[in-house]
C-alpha cells in the first residue's frame, strides 16, 4: 500500500476531489444521453448506428454508476 502523508484523511480526500470528479461523471452522462436521444429519433439505424446506440446504452450504463457510486461514497 502506498504511504499516505500523516494529515491524509479520506474525509479531506473525498471533499477535495468528489465533487469535481461527481461533475464531471454529471457533464459526460448529460452528453450521452443526448447522442442517444439523437440516435433514438432517427426511424432506421443503419449498422454502424446501430452499433453505436448499443455501445452509447453501455456507457450511459457505466456512467450512472460511476455517478451514483460517487453521490453515495
Amino acid at each position: 500500500m502506498a504511504n499516505l502523508p500523516d494529515n491524509f484523511s479520506q474525509t479531506s480526500f473525498n471533499q477535495r476531489f468528489v465533487p469535481a470528479a461527481l461533475q464531471s461523471a454529471n457533464d459526460e452522462l448529460e452528453s450521452l444521453e443526448a447522442a442517444f436521444c439523437a440516435l433514438e429519433e432517427l426511424d432506421d439505424l443503419n449498422a454502424d448506428q446501430e452499433a453505436e446506440y448499443w455501445e452509447l446504452e453501455r456507457q450511459i450504463g457505466e456512467a450512472r454508476y460511476l455517478r451514483n457510486y460517487l453521490e453515495t461514497n
